[in-house]
């Protein structure tokens, strides 16, 4: 097959990390991702700022990125521009059509 791959590779990746994480989970019934959990939940109630990003990172989504545009005119730019709305001609007469 020539060409680029189908697909998104980076998910397929993605996929098999996951798969893998859940694999090593089911082994213990999820016992050291429960000790993981409230490890994590210890240090962030110890202040641990990496904790506490990480449980609001999950429990609320990441924060949106705020994007600001900001732009100079130059003074030669018009400044006084005006909108008018028309209203079109009625269709006298109805397009009609036709295929073959």
């Amino acid at each position: 097959m020539a060409g680029a791959p189908f697909g998104n590779q980076n998910a397929r990746k993605g996929k098999s990390w996951l798969d893998a994480l859940k694999a090593e989970i089911a082994i213990d019934d999820g016992a050291r991702l429960q000790k993981a959990a409230a490890q994590l939940l210890n240090k962030a109630a110890e202040g641990d700022l990496a904790a506490i990003k990480e449980l609001a990172d999950r429990l609320d989504g990441k924060a949106i990125q705020a994007n600001t545009l900001t732009a100079q005119l130059e003074t030669s730019a018009p400044t006084n521009i005006q909108v008018r709305f028309i209203q079109p001609d009625p269709i006298r007469k109805p397009l009609v059509i036709e295929s073959n």
